[in-house]
C-alpha cells in the first residue's frame, strides 16, 4: 500500500458508502500529476491538516485537469520558488499559481451556513468575496516580488487558480447574479431593478471589511494588477465532487492584462470579460453567450 492510499484510507470514515471512490479518483489523478509536481506535495498532502490537504487536492486536481487537456506541462524546476504550473502552448508560456482560499479567521470568517430544516439563514455574501479577494491579492503580492523579471518573463502570462472548498453552490453565485468571483476583479454590485422595470448591475468597486477597510473589487480595470492574465475559480472539493453535482469552472480575464489570453487553451465551463459600452459602462460577456 503506498503512502498517500495508507493515508486516504485513514481520512475517510469507514461509513463514507462510497469512500473506495473517491479514494480510487485522488489516487488516479495523483499518479498523472506526480511526475510534475515538487517533494513536499505528498508530504502536504498527507499531513493530516485539513487546509494543507485541500491546497494540494487543488494543486493536483488541476495538474491532472490540465494533463487530460493535452495541455503541456513542464517538471518542477530543480530550485523551489516557483508558480505552481508552467505550460507551453503554441510557443506561448502561461504560467498559473493556485491557492485555496481560507473561510477566513475571527470577524472575517465565513459563517457556517449548512442547511437546516425550518430555519433562514443570511447568505455571507461580504465574507465570501473577502475570502476571494484575499486570496488574489496574496498570490498577485508573490507574483510582483517574486516571480515578475526573475521565474516569469515578459510577454508570459500569469493566471492566479482560485478555489474554494467549503461546497455550496451560494458559494459560487453573487449578488449580481454572475459568479462571485467576478464580482472580485470587476467592479459588479447587486442586481437593481429601475422604476420603468429594466434591471442592472450596480457599480460597486470596494467592499467594507470587518475592520472597517475598504477592500478594492475593481483589480481588472486597475492598471495596478495588469499583470495578471486572468483568476480560474472553481468550488471544487473531493468529496462533494463524487455526490454532487459538478460545480462550474471559471475563467475571469483581465481587462487591461499586459499578456492577455483570449480564448484561454485552458477549457473551463465559461470565460467572462468585460468591455466597453457607449455612456461609459461596462458589458459583462460570456462564451459562448454574448455581452448581457
Amino acid at each position: 500500500m503506498s503512502e498517500l492510499t495508507n493515508f486516504l484510507d485513514n481520512w475517510y470514515p469507514t461509513r463514507l458508502a462510497d469512500r473506495l471512490l473517491i479514494i480510487a479518483d485522488i489516487e488516479k489523478m495523483w499518479e498523472e500529476f506526480k511526475p510534475y509536481t515538487d517533494a513536499t506535495c505528498l508530504k502536504e498532502f498527507t499531513s493530516g491538516e485539513e487546509n494543507k490537504f485541500q491546497e494540494r487536492y487543488w494543486e493536483v486536481f488541476l495538474g491532472s485537469c490540465f494533463m487530460r487537456q493535452g495541455l503541456k506541462l513542464s517538471p518542477p524546476p530543480k530550485t523551489t520558488g516557483g508558480p505552481d504550473f508552467r505550460i507551453e502552448h503554441n510557443g506561448r508560456v502561461i504560467w498559473i499559481e493556485a491557492i485555496t482560499a481560507s473561510p477566513g479567521i475571527q470577524n472575517n470568517q465565513v459563517p457556517d451556513i449548512s442547511p437546516s430544516h425550518g430555519i433562514a439563514s443570511r447568505v455571507p455574501s461580504e465574507e465570501i468575496l473577502l475570502r476571494y479577494t484575499a486570496a488574489i491579492k496574496e498570490k498577485y503580492e508573490k507574483y510582483s516580488e517574486r516571480y515578475l523579471n526573475k521565474i516569469i518573463k515578459p510577454g508570459e502570462a500569469f493566471i492566479i487558480a482560485v478555489n474554494y472548498y467549503k461546497y455550496s453552490p451560494l458559494y459560487v453565485s453573487g449578488k449580481s447574479t454572475y459568479p462571485a468571483i467576478l464580482e472580485a476583479v470587476y467592479p459588479m454590485g447587486p442586481q437593481q431593478i429601475h422604476k420603468d422595470g429594466s434591471q442592472s448591475i450596480s457599480y460597486r468597486d470596494k467592499i467594507i471589511n470587518a475592520n472597517q477597510a475598504k477592500i478594492a473589487t475593481n483589480l481588472f480595470i486597475d492598471p495596478q494588477y495588469s499583470g495578471i492574465t486572468a483568476v480560474l475559480f472553481a468550488n471544487q472539493n473531493e468529496f462533494y465532487r463524487s455526490n454532487y453535482p459538478t460545480m462550474p469552472i471559471i475563467m475571469a480575464h483581465n481587462k487591461l492584462a499586459t499578456n492577455p489570453l483570449r480564448p484561454s487553451p485552458i477549457k473551463v465551463d465559461c470565460e467572462y470579460w468585460i468591455e466597453d459600452i457607449p455612456n461609459e459602462r461596462y458589458g459583462v460577456c460570456q462564451s459562448p453567450l454574448a455581452c448581457v
